[in-house]
Order: structure tokens, then C-alpha cells, then sequence
């Protein structure tokens, strides 16, 4: 068996590790033979002999670092899934938004692009712009094929796609209706303003702040379900309005051009989950000593159980009246037990950097703020 040879330390190669990881960094090449003499020296090289060569050691600190880097990366992607699954891939790792080493910016941004699906919905803002169009109603024709009326010059209607109905505009009655409507507020109206003996809904009494209110609510509601002189039916491209109408007249509505659900959508185009988010492994050379001392401490572990493997084949030593036992078990199950440490060490504190986690102690920080300022006088003036 060969000892492990710190003095002529090659310098790392293509050939040295079975990955090109790394190799593009002056950083990591130049760290590479110092971690061969780091590893040696834990191993005991300076009193035992390690069975190791240095290809062996090259190769555990790639696979450290890559190690490293799939952590972090995977616990970024559990920061912001949410907000990449059915982005298109090649938006995503396009010049607009790179994911290649870089991570993105905490900031309100990402909870603003979560709620402007809700927003648009709730018709306060959104992501998408709404048109406007008109349907001329035909005297006795109740059904009308949506896509004659849009206009699809800025949104064409391209396959995989189909109109989305927003809001019907009606008529308003006429203003009868509102003048003998026995829910009105026309009759508090008249006694604030004089005139209550000149209308046939006169009703004399006081009413407090809270009524008025709900009685507003009311009269909203009533003009938006007992008012309407048509309803409508749309099924698909289709609208069906009720009743027939007896007049020509135009009725309005607002739209969207929305795509069909992901059922028409090519899953290899688009982020479907962790499997496919576009992050690469970050640089060497961007990462602090924090992070290089895990990846140093990584590779001796992965050093030590290959060095275990390896006494494993001879597993004795014959020596003058007797035979040497060489501690390869127990080099393998420390050399395992280390590793689970080290990654639960890094998987915990990444855990705690998960944007959810940095909400919760932002939330928790707040909240002892204002605790705080509770105690604080305030000063009352008094003139």
C-alpha cells in the first residue's frame, strides 16, 4: 500500500476528478493541493501511514463542494417553488432573470407577484390588462360567438387559449325605478333637504348612523339582483342572453385573452418543480470561509471512509509474531456519522434561512417592538 505524499503535491487536473465542477476556478484549483496536505494531517499522516493518493482526496473535495452547493440551492428552490413552478425556462435562465450564481433579492417584490393573480381577479390591479368591447344585440337573438366582437389586434387568439369574460355591463333603469323604489333612500333625503311633501314615498322618522349604512348596502345589492333587466349564460366561445332581446341595443363587456390550462402546455418548456429550476453551482471563489471550512471538513470525512474501504481489503497486517487489525470499521461508521452531522448542521441552518423562517423572525421582532414602545410616556399636552 502507498502512503499519501504531501511533498510533490501535483496541481489539480481534468484528469485528477470525474467532474469538470470547479475546475474553471482559479480559487478552487489553487485550494485544491492544500486540502490534500489538510487532509493527510487529520488522518494522521504524520505519525500513521494513509493509504491514500492524492486522486483520492481530489475527487472528495469535489464532491464536497457539489455537495455544498446542491444544499443550498435546494433550499432557496424551497424558498420561492411557489413563485417559479410554469415560469417558461427559457425566461428564467434568459438574460431578464439568471439564476446562475445569484439568488433572489428578499424583498416584498415576490409576495407582490403572488397577489396580482388575486388582484386581477378582484378587478383592483393584477397582470393583465382588460379590453373592452361591445356586442350589438340582434332583434330575437340570444346567442353570440365571443370571439367576433373582441379586439385580438394587441392579444391575437392563438391556440391554447380562449376568452375570459370579466364583467357585463347592463343598463341602468330608468329613473322611475329609483324614484318610486320603496327601498330608496330618497325618502331620508327629502327631509334633509325640504322637500319631502312633493314625493309619495314620505316616511317621518329618525334613523341612526349604522342604518343609513346597512340600508346603502342594500340598495346595491338590490340594483345589481332585482334590477337586472338581462341576465346571460357563456358556455365556452358562447354567450347566451336572456330574455330574447326585442330591441337592437349594444351591450358592453370587458375581457381577457387567457391561456387553457397546463394541459395544453409543454411540460418541457416550463418549470415543473425541483427537479428543473435552472439554478447552477455557485462559483468557489464567492464563497466565504464558513462555507469552504464545511466543504473542508466534508472532504476529510469523505477522505476517511474511502481510506477505510480501502484497509477494509487487507483488513490484517502481518507483522513478526503476530497480525496488525487495521480500524477500518471503525474509520467507515465515524467516517458516515460525521457526514450526517455535518449535513444536519448545514441542513438546519439553511432551514433557518428559508424566506418563510426570516418572515416569522421578522414578524416575532416587530411584534417585541411594539412591546417595547408601550412602555415608552407619551407626553399629553394640555393648553
Amino acid at each position: 500500500m502507498s502512503k499519501l505524499n504531501i511533498a510533490n503535491i501535483p496541481a489539480l487536473t481534468g484528469s485528477d476528478v470525474p467532474f469538470e465542477y470547479g475546475l474553471d476556478d482559479e480559487y478552487f484549483v489553487a485550494e485544491a493541493p492544500k486540502i490534500v496536505k489538510f487532509v493527510a494531517f487529520k488522518l494522521g499522516s504524520n505519525n500513521l501511514s494513509v493509504e491514500l493518493d492524492y486522486k483520492d482526496v481530489y475527487t472528495s473535495f469535489q464532491e464536497s463542494y457539489m455537495e455544498f452547493c446542491t444544499l443550498s440551492s435546494n433550499y432557496q428552490t424551497k424558498s420561492i417553488i411557489n413563485s417559479l413552478i410554469g415560469m417558461p425556462l427559457d425566461i428564467v435562465s434568459g438574460s431578464n432573470v439568471s439564476f446562475e450564481e445569484k439568488l433572489p433579492k428578499l424583498s416584498m417584490d415576490l409576495a407582490k407577484l403572488q397577489s396580482l393573480t388575486f388582484s386581477r381577479e378582484g378587478g383592483v390591479g393584477g397582470d393583465t390588462n382588460l379590453k373592452y368591447s361591445n356586442i350589438d344585440l340582434k332583434l330575437g337573438v340570444q346567442r353570440y360567438d365571443i370571439r367576433e366582437y373582441i379586439n385580438n389586434e394587441d392579444i391575437p387568439l392563438v391556440s391554447g387559449t380562449y376568452v375570459e369574460i370579466k364583467e357585463i355591463f347592463h343598463f341602468s333603469p330608468v329613473s322611475a325605478y329609483r324614484f318610486f323604489d320603496t327601498s330608496s333612500m330618497l325618502n331620508y333625503l327629502n327631509n334633509q333637504f325640504r322637500f319631502e311633501s312633493f314625493t309619495p314615498e314620505t316616511i317621518f322618522f329618525l334613523l341612526p348612523v349604522w342604518e343609513d349604512v346597512l340600508r346603502a348596502q342594500q340598495l346595491t345589492l338590490a340594483a345589481k339582483v332585482r334590477r337586472s333587466h338581462y341576465s346571460y349564460i357563456i358556455n365556452g366561445d358562447y354567450i347566451t342572453v336572456y330574455p330574447v332581446p326585442q330591441s337592437v341595443q349594444k351591450m358592453f363587456f370587458s375581457y381577457n385573452i387567457a391561456p387553457i390550462s397546463s394541459q395544453n402546455t409543454d411540460l418541457a418548456k416550463v418549470i415543473t418543480g425541483l427537479a428543473n429550476v435552472p439554478f447552477k453551482f455557485l462559483a468557489y471563489s464567492t464563497l466565504n470561509e464558513n462555507s469552504r471550512q464545511w466543504i473542508r471538513k466534508f472532504t476529510v470525512e469523505l477522505s476517511r471512509e474511502i481510506l477505510g474501504r480501502v484497509r477494509g481489503k487487507f483488513q490484517t497486517i502481518p507483522i513478526p509474531n503476530s497480525d496488525l487489525t487495521l480500524d477500518y470499521n471503525d474509520l467507515i461508521s465515524n467516517s458516515r456519522e460525521n457526514q450526517d452531522r455535518l449535513r444536519e448542521e448545514l441542513k438546519l441552518l439553511l432551514e433557518e434561512l428559508t424566506y418563510d423562517k426570516i418572515a416569522e423572525r421578522e414578524a416575532a421582532k416587530a411584534n417585541t417592538l411594539q412591546e417595547q414602545f408601550k412602555n415608552v410616556p407619551v407626553y399629553i399636552y394640555t393648553g
